[in-house]
């Protein structure tokens, strides 16, 4: 995992971990979201900034990176939406 990628967990965690199930797990949800799809707009305009001189294994180097922070994005949304989906039932269920 790379720095942004740490960063950005230890975030989640942290506000996750204090405060679950709440506004704060949301907000820190969409935070890592916006600070990924940041992180993948900068590698966008470098990569467009340095066409001319980037490798083929430059290329796909960058697009497996992008691909890895989509993916990250896309488990954590699913895994925020499947808690919140329990909660709900579990407060039902009371």
């Amino acid at each position: 995992m790379n720095l942004l990628g740490q960063h950005l967990e230890a975030r989640f965690t942290a506000s996750h971990q204090h405060q679950p199930g709440n506004v704060a797990g949301q907000q820190a949800v969409k935070k890592y979201i916006a600070d990924g799809e940041a992180f993948l707009s900068c590698m966008e305009k470098e990569e467009k900034a340095n066409a001319d001189s980037l490798t083929d294994e430059a290329k796909k180097a960058n697009v497996e990176r992008y691909n890895v922070v989509v993916d990250k994005m896309q488990v954590l949304a699913q895994n925020f939406n499947e808690q919140i989906k329990a909660y709900k039932a579990a407060q039902a269920e009371q």
